[in-house]
């Protein structure tokens, strides 16, 4: 059996042909463009808005009087009517962004303070290991401390993510 290797070369440098004509259809948007006509030079008042009312047009944006739970109802009505009609896949969807707003209101502060540590992880900051030691190192501290005191748990989390909270924003802020 005859074995090839291929060999990787540098790419060869593309050069520019010279006096090509340029044919573009009569309809052709980029043929409006080549002729001098373009969307930019408009304006807004090519939309039909004066200029002198574009400010007052966008203050007069419409007041959104949802709340969340009107629209987790209607997630849980549109995978209910999912379910009835047999389309799986719309029900799981609505599933999944039923149990995404769920995780997001979880209140456990140690959940809480493992998403802060992943946060300060993906940042672009100098010395995220060193934060994220002392850091860590806080919040045990404080939970058993809090803990010894109290003896009630949560409250000794709770005490200590407040505590991880502003310690965070000085580290951050440095």
């Amino acid at each position: 059996m005859k074995k090839r290797s291929y060999k990787s070369s540098e790419p060869k440098e593309v050069k520019p042909v010279k006096n090509v004509p340029i044919s573009f259809r009569e309809n052709d948007v980029a043929a409006e463009g080549a002729n001098g006509w373009n969307l930019l030079e408009m304006g807004i008042e090519g939309f039909g808005q004066d200029p002198a009312n574009y400010e007052e047009n966008l203050a007069k944006k419409p007041a959104d009087n949802r709340t969340f739970e009107d629209i987790i109802d209607l997630m849980v009505e549109l995978g209910d009517a999912a379910d009835e009609k047999g389309e799986k896949s719309l029900a799981n969807f609505a599933d999944f962004l039923l149990v995404k707003y769920a995780e997001t209101k979880e209140d456990d502060p140690t959940i809480l303070f493992n998403q802060l540590l992943v946060k300060i992880a993906n940042a672009d900051l100098p010395d995220t290991n060193d934060i994220l030691k002392k850091l860590t190192k806080i919040f045990s501290r404080t939970v058993l401390l809090e803990y010894s005191q109290h003896n009630d748990l949560k409250k000794a989390k709770n005490s200590a993510y407040k505590k991880i909270l502003t310690r965070a924003n000085q580290y951050i802020s440095e």
